[in-house]
């Protein structure tokens, strides 16, 4: 029998797109285990805001975007801290994220060992698509075969 996998799906909120100026203002990841079967069993949560560098705050359209103001970082570790926390958790799973080189860019000194990008596998499902996540899901909703569920 096959041992069960470790996954942890990661997603960031940052200030901005460039790895260079913006910063991290949240890290979210769930850990779980893929079973030889294929069923996925949650095993932990991780979630974390991060406190900007003193006089960075975050703009107005990104609030607007992730909902996330100055008033949730205060008080949050900072980027050492929550990264140091973050590549603890991510040890010994295969890491999953929605562009990862975005990610993986930001989060910088960490390096998981393996690591799968549901972006660049959603042009493997529709090369034509604009290979956000929910299209992705979309495509994928109609082809999964799945059990009916007793209200079916």
């Amino acid at each position: 029998m096959l041992a069960p996998e470790i996954i942890t799906v990661i997603d960031i909120e940052t200030t901005g797109l460039d790895p260079h100026l913006d910063h991290i203002t949240e890290i979210a990841a769930i850990r779980a285990e893929v079973g030889a079967d294929g069923s996925v069993r949650e095993i932990g949560r991780f979630q974390t805001f991060v406190a900007l560098p003193d006089g960075v705050n975050i703009p107005p359209e990104i609030t607007e975007l992730t909902r996330i103001s100055d008033d949730d970082l205060r008080g949050a570790p900072d980027i050492t801290a929550a990264s140091l926390a973050l590549e603890f958790w991510l040890e010994g799973s295969l890491v999953i994220s929605h562009n990862a080189p975005f990610d993986l860019a930001f989060l910088g000194t960490i390096h998981p060992d393996s690591f799968a990008c549901t972006r660049a596998m959603s042009r493997l499902v529709d090369p034509d698509e604009s290979a956000r996540l929910g299209g992705l899901l979309h495509a994928l909703w109609h082809r999964i075969e799945r059990t009916p569920s007793r209200d079916e």
